[in-house]
């Protein structure tokens, strides 16, 4: 495939990703997630037009999709979980007490925090490695020509 091909391919699959997340939304499909330390909020209403018109796109990028031959991609699941596993504990790192000393002086309950930010750390640690082990080697591969990343 040339270099063209694979940068539409790549934006298209981009584009529907966010189309049939949008259409989730719309169709009420995705609840807001509240955790502790945040939630969602403002979510898209219920909407038969804006329903509409993503379905529409959609359509659109499918049809060109088909239209040029591009192919599926796989995106694996696991590794991108990985991947934020990673990202959280680099920033992890940042806020123990010697990264936060860069804010100013510690005081108050910040002092005492190094134990379990490290006590984070590790079960991240433990999250990604527990994931590694659990690897599906055999996932069967779509017969639609499909391209894994």
């Amino acid at each position: 495939m040339s270099g063209g091909k694979r940068a539409l391919q790549a934006a298209l699959a981009h584009l529907e990703e966010f189309l049939l997340d949008l259409l989730a939304e719309v169709r009420g499909e995705r609840p807001l997630r509240r955790g502790h330390l945040f939630a969602e909020e403002d979510p898209l209403p219920e909407d038969p037009r804006l329903e509409a018109m993503a379905t529409a796109l959609l359509g659109r990028v499918e049809g060109l999709g088909e239209r040029l031959g591009l192919p599926r991609s796989l995106r694996s699941r696991r590794r991108a979980r990985l991947a934020q596993v990673a990202l959280l504990w680099s920033e992890l790192e940042g806020v123990r007490p010697g990264g936060l000393r860069r804010y100013g002086p510690l005081e108050g309950e910040l002092l005492g925090i190094g134990e379990e930010v490290e006590a984070l750390c590790q079960g991240l640690l433990r999250l990604s490695e527990r994931m590694e082990e659990r690897r599906v080697e055999d996932v069967p591969q779509d017969p639609g020509g499909v391209r894994r990343f």
